[in-house]
């Protein structure tokens, strides 16, 4: 499993803030889908299930290893495997790919999204975001309840 760009080294409290952020794009993607009104394209909101994905990623990579991802984004989730190795669940890193791999067409993509693809992608974050936060409170017991409690529903 090669990286391909070099990772960016990360001081040991980085992932606080990463996960912070995480909790804050799934919250505000949450809120979106929820009370989503006809007119708005939902690919607004499937870009904050994109950015919640990759700051869950970072906050995981930045835990273990002291490193996050830079520019390439498929990248993160082969760092994550290499910081995680066979603790990354192949349902979860392939819903991260594919949350990931809509990266550039919900951000810079001209077709009007559907609703019905961002509550897909919702139901995928949720599965990982738990995941996630559960790896986190293993790694540090107590330490992830107090980061950010207000941004969880």
């Amino acid at each position: 499993m090669t990286i391909t760009n070099a990772p960016k080294p990360v001081s040991a409290d980085h992932w606080k803030g990463r996960l912070s952020k995480a909790r804050g794009f799934l919250r505000v993607a949450r809120t979106a889908v929820e009370f989503h009104e006809p007119g708005y394209d939902p690919d607004t909101y499937r870009a904050n299930v994109v950015l919640a994905a990759i700051a869950y990623i970072d906050t995981l990579t930045a835990a273990l290893r002291r490193q996050v991802n830079q520019n390439d984004h498929q990248s993160a989730v082969k760092l994550l495997r290499a910081a995680m190795g066979n603790k990354l669940p192949n349902a979860v890193e392939n819903k991260l790919r594919d949350i990931i791999g809509q990266k550039d067409q919900v951000e810079y993509g001209a077709r009007l999204g559907r609703l019905e693809e961002a509550s897909r992608m919702m139901e995928d974050i949720e599965a990982v975001a738990e995941w996630a936060e559960q790896q986190i409170s293993e790694i540090f017991p107590g330490e992830s309840n107090l980061i950010s409690a207000s941004t969880r529903d």
